[in-house]
């Protein structure tokens, strides 16, 4: 099994083996070496199922070998406190008042009605759970990496956002924003001096600086005039 399958919903571990309860995914590293020592349903790579609750484990898992962190502190750490996100896996006990609870349909689901030889059975049964269960304290406390993130649309965003070097923090109240630094300035380009001066999204570009489709080269630089002009 390769990083890629945990990452594409196709493992072929997307659920516990039973027995299995709801609890059992509460405690992350317990669920996790389960999920490690049980045998795919069905060889990785070549098929994708979806992995319900397990895909936080398995991901949390990776995460936690590589940097010794938990998946809702390397989240936070990374994606969410940088950029200032409302959002946490696992809300903190002064944030559940904030909490939004989860209303769940009137048709409730039912995987039992499932052929018990599939992998959809076995999946949705391992464990069984009904969306109601998002609104309990044990929920709402554990680190399921797969269902338990907590936020608003904006917030959702700002994590997903690709990262922009080139952004410039907001101004605090009082101060006066930064005047642009003359690399950054359209209308006064600094010419690159080797193949690796070009810098395309903030990273160092290997082609030369006369080439057109390199940001710094004049052709470039004569094609964002123009299209301002054209504005």
């Amino acid at each position: 099994m390769e990083v890629r399958h945990l990452l594409s919903h196709t493992s072929g571990v997307s659920g516990l083996d039973h027995p299995a309860q709801l609890d059992d995914l509460y405690d992350v590293r317990a669920a996790a070496a389960r999920t490690a020592s049980q045998a795919p349903w069905w060889r990785p790579g070549p098929a994708s199922g979806y992995h319900v609750l397990s895909y936080g484990h398995l991901v949390g898992e990776l995460v936690h070998r590589l940097t010794g962190l938990l998946l809702r502190d390397f989240v936070h750490k990374h994606l969410v406190r940088p950029v200032g996100a409302d959002f946490r896996i696992g809300p903190p006990a002064e944030d559940v008042p904030r909490v939004a609870d989860v209303i769940p349909p009137e048709r409730d689901f039912d995987p039992s009605a499932l052929d018990h030889d599939t992998v959809a059975y076995k999946t949705f049964t391992g464990p069984s759970f009904d969306a109601g269960a998002a609104n309990t304290p044990a929920w709402r406390a554990a680190e399921l990496g797969a269902a338990n993130g907590h936020g608003n649309a904006l917030s959702v965003a700002e994590i997903l956002s690709p990262p922009s070097p080139a952004r410039e923090p907001p101004p605090t109240a009082g101060s006066s924003s930064p005047a642009p630094s003359t690399a950054s300035s359209a209308s006064s380009p600094v010419a690159p001096t080797s193949s690796t001066d070009c810098t395309c999204d903030g990273a160092s570009d290997t082609r030369s600086p006369n080439d057109a489709h390199c940001p710094g080269s004049p052709a470039a630089v004569s094609r964002s005039g123009a299209a301002g002009a054209a504005r």
